[in-house]
């Protein structure tokens, strides 16, 4: 299988229009990324660009591989960005277990505005004084007071 940056590399040499440049945009030396075409193309079994000392042009398969691994790049910056905005701010439900007095005094007070901060949280609060198998019950946080 082909490494994804291998059709990165591609993709900007055909969109900068020759290797130096893609690889000042990549930050990869003009070697570096001529070697990773050169891998790709006995890779694929196929030239994808027409090389002159002057010019660097895509083939017709270089162009029709072009047109279609576009297309995957695109899809991939897209799964990318979905799963960033996902992790970027918190949802579900976050289940929490306290102390019934701690969690008046220290918890309580202050659960308005986190909610207000966090609109795409639920909150599961559990105020108890008993032993709690936190583990079995799912919870993510626990707070325990007591004598270490």
């Amino acid at each position: 299988m082909t490494a994804i940056s291998d059709l990165e590399i591609f993709a900007r040499v055909v969109t900068a229009g020759n290797m130096s440049a893609a690889g000042r945009e990549m930050g990869l030396s003009p070697a570096v990324v001529s070697k990773r075409i050169s891998h790709l193309e006995r890779r694929l079994g196929a030239r994808l660009f027409q090389r002159t000392t002057r010019q660097l042009t895509l083939t017709e398969t270089g162009e029709g591989f072009y047109e279609r691994i576009v297309n995957v790049l695109d899809r991939i910056e897209d799964a990318e960005a979905f799963v960033a905005r996902r992790h970027r701010t918190p949802r579900g439900t976050l289940k929490i277990t306290a102390p019934t007095s701690f969690g008046r005094v220290h918890i309580a007070p202050y659960l308005a505005d986190f909610m207000h901060g966090y609109p795409d949280l639920k909150l599961d609060l559990v105020l108890d004084d008993d032993f709690t198998d936190i583990v079995r019950n799912g919870f993510d946080v626990a707070i325990r007071i007591g004598e270490l």
